[in-house]
């Protein structure tokens, strides 16, 4: 891989009875379809937090649009990864961030309620994770 260019090593099943190969990745136009599924977990959250804060615009919109935001920000936010992912974008983005205010007002007993929802609220308030 080229110096200075960022790759997420994940594992990509090959034939059964077969080891695990590892495919590189730059960016999350190469993930398309499978973001959301990234995000919730440990090492794939940490990679698309990644390039929301080192990435361009369209991999921050691609985020957006594969998590469905904000219409299902209480869908993600049961998980830890998710939300951090969330909150990141939230950051990087002034106009998801208002859009996801918009929403957390709109939904705001059910994200209280929430394990977790409290301190997600209070993290995208004060604007950072």
């Amino acid at each position: 891989s080229q110096a200075g260019r960022h790759t997420a090593g994940l594992p990509v099943s090959g034939m059964t009875g077969q080891a695990t190969s590892c495919t590189q990745f730059s960016n999350l136009f190469s993930l398309s379809g499978q973001l959301a599924q990234l995000c919730r977990g440990e090492q794939g959250s940490k990679w698309v937090v990644d390039r929301l804060v080192e990435g361009q615009q369209q991999e921050r919109s691609l985020v957006r649009s594969e998590l469905n935001l904000p219409q299902d920000l209480t869908k993600h936010l049961s998980s830890n990864n998710c939300r951090r992912v969330i909150l990141v974008l939230a950051e990087v983005d002034s106009k998801v961030r208002g859009e996801l205010l918009r929403q957390t007002k709109e939904e705001i007993d059910t994200i209280l309620g929430m394990v977790g929802g409290q301190q997600f609220v209070k993290q995208l308030l004060e604007g950072k994770d």
